[in-house]
């Protein structure tokens, strides 16, 4: 009991003598056993306490706020360019992976009108059609900063695009025409893998009804 009180006592003079409740494990020892025990701890604890002598109400350092405040607008620089970088980079990354299905397409396309195809020819007209792909793929990443917003327009422009090439391959007998389905077909397949599942599901259910239906009955002369 005898040893209980002698450490209630300390605590209380530890209380006392920093005029608040220790923070810290080692503010709970009384000032006067550490420069006892250590010359060194008695050293530390002066220049602490001159360390801290000039501080504001919340306890913390004008100088360290302000170097706080500095090194935050650092890091919010670093991450806005680490996030447009980052934009770029998948932006290029999606825009080969398009191209490759765009290609896929063309191919498909000729084939089914039984024109010859040649390697050379294929490669042009990928490389022509990639600065609009990479465009286009820029833009949808960068609205992905604005989820609402860009959610609407890829579901616009997943609907048109998908109706479209529907129409297209409905009522088109003409290889010009018909050429321009393998963008629309890329571009459709881009937009609904960067939806959400469930717009995503709903904007093929809407494309399928609109092939089923088919409302234009229009063909082309």
């Amino acid at each position: 009991m005898a040893k209980i009180k002698e450490i209630h006592s300390d605590f209380d003079e530890s209380k006392t003598e920093n005029g608040s409740k220790p923070k810290y494990l080692i503010d709970m020892i009384p000032e006067r056993k550490l420069k006892a025990s250590n010359g060194k701890v008695s050293k530390f604890l002066q220049r602490d306490r001159e360390k801290y002598s000039k501080e504001d109400g919340s306890g913390k350092q004008l100088e360290d706020d302000n170097e706080g405040e500095e090194q935050s607008e650092d890091d919010e620089d670093i991450i806005t360019e680490g996030v447009d970088i980052g934009i770029v980079a998948n932006s290029v990354l999606y825009t080969f992976a398009l191209m490759c299905i765009y290609s896929t397409f063309v191919i498909l396309v000729n084939q089914q009108y039984g024109v010859d195809w040649q390697f050379r020819d294929l490669a042009k007209q990928s490389l022509r059609a990639a600065p609009a792909i990479l465009t286009f793929v820029f833009i949808t990443l960068y609205l992905g900063r604005f989820p609402k917003f860009a959610s609407f327009c890829y579901s616009s422009f997943a609907g048109f695009f998908g109706t479209y090439f529907i129409h297209l391959n409905l009522h088109s007998p003409r290889l010009g025409v018909m050429n321009r389905t393998p963008a629309l077909i890329t571009l459709w397949v881009y937009l609904i893998l960067l939806m959400d599942i469930r717009p995503s599901m709903i904007n093929i259910f809407s494309v399928s009804i609109f092939w089923l239906v088919d409302p234009f009955k229009t063909r082309w002369g």
